[in-house]
């Protein structure tokens, strides 16, 4: 068996991609693939590297499959496939036009079907896993948040069926759903916003991307876990 484990990280520049791509160094990967689109996460990477582990930066927007057939066809081993990549989309449906939709439901959740299907022979020869993280506006739903909260609700229903089709080849599929959790898309919001969202989270804060981190290292590690979904939201959808 290879000492070598590689694990692919999309939306690695976000807050909560970078900080499970910098917590799996920890956990015994040796090669960490971080994907982004716009902006090169070279910090992450230098913290990475710094860390003793390999890390590969992919540029490219995921979502059509063309990007994800070159990713997982330019590795030769992957052990975990992180589905992070992610954006937000704040408006009435009567008031949603179709660019916005299509951009939406590319990256948030066709992305990660392509990645999946891509991926999916490497992840068979090593028996490995996957971690889609989704919302708990995916569970529960949020008003004026209806396309991001479908496609949320859509990563959910992927990772129950895959975890179905993937598990008697000894492929484990999981989601977390993080609830408020203090990234650049809280910036949107004011500091009165804020402070009122945090009122109605009953551990009376926002979570942050090392709670998120915390929820993918508990299931990289629990071996008998799969098709599930877990909430890291501080209470908050109760």
């Amino acid at each position: 068996m290879s000492l070598n484990k590689t694990a692919v990280v999309t939306g690695a520049s976000g807050g909560i991609g970078s900080a499970i791509a910098k917590r799996l160094c920890s956990l015994g990967f040796t090669h960490i693939v971080i994907c982004c689109n716009k902006s090169l996460p070279e910090t992450l990477k230098c913290e990475i590297e710094e860390m003793g582990v390999k890390c590969t930066v992919f540029q490219g927007a995921l979502g059509t499959g063309t990007e994800e057939k070159k990713l997982f066809s330019s590795l030769s081993q992957l052990d975990l496939l992180v589905n992070c990549a992610g954006v937000s989309s704040y408006s009435l449906v009567c008031q949603t036009d179709d660019e916005e939709y299509k951009r939406v439901m590319q990256t948030n959740l066709d992305s990660v079907f392509y990645c999946m299907r891509e991926a999916s022979s490497l992840l068979l020869q090593s028996k490995g896993q996957v971690i889609n993280i989704s919302s708990v506006w995916g569970v529960c739903g949020a008003s004026c948040e209806s396309v991001y909260s479908a496609t949320k609700a859509g990563v959910i229903g992927f990772t129950k069926a895959w975890a179905k089709e993937y598990a008697p080849m000894g492929v484990r599929v999981n989601a977390v759903a993080p609830g408020v959790i203090d990234t650049k898309m809280m910036q949107e919001f004011s500091e009165e916003e804020r402070q009122e969202i945090i009122a109605e989270i009953p551990l009376g804060r926002m979570g942050t991307g090392e709670d998120i981190a915390d929820c993918v290292e508990f299931l990289v590690k629990c071996d008998y876990i799969t098709g599930q979904t877990i909430v890291v939201d501080g209470g908050y959808i109760g």
